[in-house]
């Protein structure tokens, strides 16, 4: 498995397929507060400059994939 190394990107460490049929992939854990709830934990829009912010990490992160 070729694996990318970029702090942007979560590394897959293994995937397969379930005795139901299913797939599944196991990622790396990360520590912290994902997206949908920061955006939920708000009292509103989330601020320009830290929108703008996670979408640059967002695209070097993808950028380094591509």
């Amino acid at each position: 498995m070729t694996s990318l190394s970029h702090p942007n990107v979560v590394d897959v460490l293994d995937f397969g397929k379930a005795e139901d049929g299913s797939y599944f992939l196991v990622l790396e854990w990360i520590e912290g507060l994902d997206l949908g709830k920061l955006v939920s934990a708000s009292d509103g829009p989330l601020p320009l400059d830290l929108v703008w912010a996670i979408a640059r990490e967002i695209l070097r992160g993808l950028a380094y994939a591509h």
